[in-house]
């Protein structure tokens, strides 16, 4: 079965402008709910399009109960066939260097 792309709330820096004030938020408070400086923010608000990763977020910290669990529905979505690799990807133990973990300053040995 296939999952459908849910619609994004937020598309535009205008709309999340929009919703910003709406909230009552600074930018640097509305921004920083996603790891997005005031400078980053008000760019985006000026700019007209945001990235899809940015709306991505959007969606997860100010969308609804059910436009979260739609998105994140959506992005584990099992990939087909066809956009799989053709090898299979190297784990995180495959590439780890053998040299023993750093010590933690002020620990003794």
């Amino acid at each position: 079965m296939r999952i459908k792309q849910p619609k994004l709330a937020l598309k535009t820096g205008e709309q999340a402008r929009t919703l910003r004030r709406q909230l009552g938020m600074s930018q640097s408070a509305f921004w920083s709910r996603i790891s997005v400086t005031q400078s980053g923010g008000s760019r985006y608000e000026s700019a007209g399009d945001m990235p899809k990763h940015v709306q991505y977020l959007l969606q997860i910290a100010f969308g609804t109960e059910k436009q979260f669990t739609e998105l994140v529905n959506w992005l584990q979505r099992p990939e087909p066939e066809s956009m799989r690799p053709a090898t299979p990807l190297r784990t995180a133990s495959a590439g780890r260097d053998k040299r023993p973990p750093l010590q933690q300053s002020g620990t003794s040995r």
